[in-house]
Order: structure tokens, then C-alpha cells, then sequence
């Protein structure tokens, strides 16, 4: 009894220090709290994707990873594609409803070189960090708030809104379908990353799994729908889809080859928390991917012309052709 005894009190105590106990208690509850690397402005898991890059980024999305073994620059390429999906120009008045990383929005600023960017920051460190990374852009503009922001935006005031790996954790997404609508000029364009479903779950131990993955991201069940569901939506909102294309394989199946790579090769400089917490989210998703459950979709969205806007535009296409045909006589 008493060697049973001292077992048990060398494994609480060890649950208790190595941080064990927190995540188990987390992940029984459907949560894991925050957490910060001696101050800093990032959490421990950006600190391991991100550590092997110099300067230190905080890149925070899954990342695209085709022809790519660099973290920062999947992430690089996974924005640049949904700036490119909805034709990202200098001219354009920009609307980031929520990022997760400011290097993202030097991507937009300094790459695309756009003229005007609003964008939402939900943290207090993240908006501290973005301040001090796009100093040298006066034309970003940080609004602390989530993507709700946008109903403080004047209406028809917005040429492109953007939500890069974060749409999936809105609490009300039809609210933000709405108020992009509003706030986009006629013809405006959506863009975003997401995640579908792409089959329910009849077999109950794989549903309740499904279920606490969700609960300890933080990603509301109701978020995650098939592609059907999702174009009503949006629909609803007045948008019709240009594009929805499945970037599952090159996203979240890259994204597991990496963090299993670098939770490898980093293992004894990490705290065994983080890198559980990792390799939980490494197995989860490939078994998702696997299992054809869900897909990681990039999707572009067109403003859809009201009636008095689609007769103004037909009235101008005449005239233009109108003038043409002069110019030719």
C-alpha cells in the first residue's frame, strides 16, 4: 500500500508540474486557456511554428504548403492566395475582419501595397504587436474588436473584405455575411478560408470526438456545415460564390507533415504540454483528413448587383457600346 501510495504521488505531482493535469482538465471540459512565453507577445504553440524563422514572426494560420517546407512562408503563401483569389489591387479600399498574426498585415501593406486597410485585432498583445510592426504603414488602420467592427463601417464604403483562418471561430458568421454586404461596393468581393463539413457523423464516439476538437478550438459546432448549407448562406446575405476551392491536401495535410517535423526535431527545448497540445491537433486533423470529414476550402464571394444596380450597369454597357459605334463612323 505504501509503495502504491508513493507511485501515485510521483505521478500527480508529476501531471501537476509538467502542465498535464491543466490540459487533461482542459480537454475534458472543451477548452484550453491561453497561455504566454515569458511575456511576450505570442502564445506558446506560435513560438514553436515560428522559431525556426529570424527575425521572430507570429504567424498564427495553417499555411499553404505546396512546393513549401518553411512555416512562414506557407503562411505567406496561404494569405497571398486569398489576396490573389479576390484580386487584391493598390486602389482598393481593404477591410481584414480579423487577424490572427500582423504579419499578415504587412502582406497586404508592404507586398500588395494596398492603399487603405482596416483591420480587427480581438487582443490586446496583438494590437500592441501590430502598432509596433506596421509602424512604417500609415495606411493601416487597427480597430480593437473582432470582425463586429465591420457595422461601424459606413455602408458601400469597403472594396474587399478579407478573413484569413478565422471566419471558423465567429460566433454569429450569418452576422458577419451581412454586414460584408453591406459595407461592399456593388460587385464588392469576400474572401476567405474555411472549414466544411463534408459528411455527417453517424458513429457516436467519432461525433463526440468531433465535438470536444471543436470545443477545445473554440469553434462553434454551428460553424461547420456542408458546402451547401454554406452557399445558402451567404445567399441569404447576397452574395453568390465565384469560387470554393478544396485546399484541404495542400493546407491542413501540409500542416501535419510540418508540426510533426518540427515537434521531433525540437523536443527537448519545449515543454511537453505545448508539444502535446500539437501532436493532439497533428493526429485530430489527420484523422479528419483521412476520414473525409471535413475540408479546408478557400472561397471567393461577388456581391451580388441589387435590381436598380444591374439596370444602371446594363444603361452603361449601351452607352459605352453607344459611343464605340460613333467613334467608328
Amino acid at each position: 500500500m505504501f509503495i502504491l501510495g508513493l507511485i501515485i504521488g510521483v505521478l500527480v505531482t508529476w501531471l501537476v508540474m509538467s502542465g498535464m493535469a491543466d490540459l487533461i482538465i482542459s480537454v475534458c471540459r472543451g477548452s484550453i486557456n491561453d497561455q504566454r512565453v515569458n511575456g511576450e507577445y505570442f502564445t506558446p504553440e506560435q513560438w514553436l511554428l515560428n522559431t525556426s524563422s529570424a527575425p521572430l514572426f507570429t504567424w498564427c494560420n495553417f499555411g499553404y504548403w505546396r512546393n513549401v517546407s518553411n512555416y512562414v512562408q506557407a503562411c505567406m503563401n496561404l494569405a497571398g492566395l486569398v489576396a490573389d483569389e479576390v484580386h487584391l489591387v493598390p486602389k482598393d479600399n481593404l477591410f481584414d475582419a480579423g487577424f490572427r498574426s500582423p504579419d499578415q498585415l504587412l502582406v497586404w501593406a508592404d507586398l500588395y501595397q494596398v492603399d487603405t486597410i482596416k483591420a480587427c485585432g480581438l487582443n490586446i498583445w496583438r494590437l500592441q504587436l501590430a502598432r509596433e510592426r506596421c509602424q512604417a504603414y500609415p495606411q493601416v488602420e487597427l480597430l480593437s474588436g473582432n470582425h463586429k467592427q465591420l457595422a461601424q463601417q459606413e455602408d458601400k464604403s469597403i472594396d474587399k473584405v478579407i478573413a484569413l483562418d478565422c471566419v471558423y471561430f465567429f460566433s454569429d458568421k450569418q452576422v458577419f455575411f451581412d454586414n460584408a454586404s453591406r459595407v461592399l461596393q456593388p460587385r464588392g468581393l469576400l474572401g476567405i478560408t474555411d472549414i466544411l463539413l463534408t459528411q455527417p457523423l453517424s458513429v457516436p464516439w467519432q461525433a463526440w470526438l468531433f465535438r470536444r476538437f471543436l470545443a477545445i478550438c473554440r469553434i462553434p459546432e454551428e460553424n461547420i456545415v456542408p458546402e451547401a448549407i454554406y452557399k445558402q448562406r451567404l445567399d441569404q446575405a447576397g452574395f453568390k460564390i465565384v469560387n470554393c476551392r478544396d485546399i484541404t491536401v495542400d493546407v491542413l495535410g501540409g500542416f501535419c507533415d510540418w508540426v510533426q517535423q518540427q515537434t521531433n526535431t525540437l523536443k527537448a527545448s519545449i515543454a511537453i504540454d505545448v508539444r502535446l497540445r500539437l501532436k493532439i491537433l497533428e493526429r485530430v486533423l489527420r484523422w479528419l483528413i483521412q476520414n473525409n470529414i471535413v475540408q479546408y476550402v478557400l472561397i471567393a464571394a461577388e456581391l451580388k448587383a441589387t435590381e436598380a444596380e444591374h439596370d444602371t450597369e446594363q444603361e452603361e454597357e449601351v452607352a459605352d457600346t453607344t459611343a464605340t459605334e460613333e467613334d467608328e463612323v
